[in-house]
């Protein structure tokens, strides 16, 4: 069974594998995740090298989210974990770009 598509022409309908959806859904996340690499690259050197402005400051806020940190005391060991993810605005703007770009091509 695959994913049934409208044509243009005719009102033919054409079987479109699963399998190919999935891979081009690999790939938009790849391009997507490749993206806010780089963002995070030009955010990290925005904030180290560039002088103190509100255009920056605006563009490097940081949003947090996650799980801080959760303890777990056992009589023999404490195990502690933690899952925190930060996002700035320059980020999603190249995570966004990249995928835009990428789906020109």
């Amino acid at each position: 069974m695959g994913l049934k598509i409208p044509s243009p022409e005719r009102g033919v309908r054409v079987r479109v594998p699963p399998r190919a959806l999935l891979k081009s859904i690999k790939s938009y996340f790849f391009v997507l995740v490749l993206g806010i690499v780089l963002g995070t690259i030009i955010d990290w050197s925005i904030v180290k090298y560039l002088p103190k402005h509100p255009a920056n400051e605006f563009l490097t806020y940081k949003v947090s989210f996650g799980i801080e940190n959760i303890k777990i005391n056992l009589i023999a060991m404490n195990i502690s974990f933690s899952i925190m993810l930060n996002f700035s605005l320059i980020m999603l703007i190249f995570g966004i770009l990249f995928v835009i770009l990428y789906k020109q091509l």
